[in-house]
């Protein structure tokens, strides 16, 4: 009879044991859910030159929360990193390097998928001067930048085209 009741209360520590673990992983997981408004997700662009075509690395930006935190407070970026911003119609607002660190390429890109202009290796604002917006001259849908300096390096011009996998072309 002790060795029956030693099996149950064993069995039941053990289930305790089970429940209690599941409940932690469980809670733990919970707590490294991040708010998806403003972390984005990762995927590949293609930018066709004429020479070549460039894979680039890029962190995407579909929400406002996404596009107004941009490259704020990055130190570093590869060479093959960017990031490319969506927005839901043709646009022609500013942007600016508020909280950047490192210069940029804005490649600034049409509803077809062409790139209408290029802001060349805009500089990070001073922390006590006002930060300037950059206008383009005509509207976009969509933004990539890039290090700065990268556009000259890889002979990318107005004109050139974007292969965007996650993004359908009108």
């Amino acid at each position: 009879m002790k060795s029956s009741t030693f099996i149950k209360l064993l069995f039941v520590v053990t289930v305790v044991f089970i429940i209690s673990l599941l409940v932690l992983i469980y809670s733990k997981q919970q707590s490294r859910v991040v708010n998806p408004e403003v972390i984005s997700s990762i995927d590949i662009v293609t930018i066709r030159t004429a020479d070549k075509d460039l894979d680039v690395n890029v962190e995407i930006a579909r929400t406002d929360a996404q596009r107004q935190k941009g490259l704020m407070g990055v130190t570093d970026l590869s060479t093959d990193e960017g990031m490319f911003f969506i927005f839901e119609s043709d646009i022609r607002h500013g942007f600016w390097m508020k909280n950047t660190l490192i210069p940029l390429d804005m490649i600034f890109i049409d509803q077809n998928l062409r790139i209408v202009d290029i802001n060349k290796n805009a500089q990070p604002c001073e922390p006590t001067i006002q930060c300037t917006s950059y206008v383009p001259p005509m509207h976009y849908r969509y933004v990539l930048e890039l290090n700065g300096g990268l556009s000259d390096l890889w002979g990318i011009k107005i004109g050139d085209s974007l292969n965007v996998p996650f993004v359908l072309s009108d």
